[in-house]
């Protein structure tokens, strides 16, 4: 798991800080949306399901499952958009959303490779 932790860190942080740099760089907001949050979102859904497949980090009220529960309302809010056009506002939105969240992302997998690592040293001594 500790392994796993840090690869999804770096990735989650690579993603971000590289297509952070080429967007302003390039400064297409197709090559953004298509791209930037595509990918890194994409990401932190394996990553997710990972977690949620194994367990880790998920007690009741935590950090990781207010993510997850508002991931699936939003998934559920853009599903139901698809077929009801009023709701397709929430596209909008999630334009400015999903960086955001994407950050809370990052910093919640921070925060558990840093506990994972307390886990660790206490562990030791």
């Amino acid at each position: 798991m500790e392994t796993f932790k840090r690869i999804d860190l770096f990735i989650s942080i690579a993603l971000i800080a590289g297509f952070g740099i080429v967007s302003l760089i390039k400064w297409d907001l197709e090559f953004v949306f298509n791209y930037f949050y595509l990918t890194t979102g994409a990401w932190q859904l394996i990553s997710m399901f990972i977690h949620a497949a194994n367990g880790w980090f998920l007690p009741k009220g935590g950090s990781r499952s207010f993510y997850h529960w508002t991931v699936l309302i939003i998934i559920a809010i853009a599903a139901l958009g698809m077929v009801i056009s009023p709701l397709l506002l929430i596209f909008y939105i999630l334009l400015f959303a999903a960086p955001l969240m994407a950050i809370y992302y990052t910093l919640l997998c921070y925060k558990e490779v840093k506990e994972l690592k307390t886990r660790h040293s206490l562990a030791l001594k």
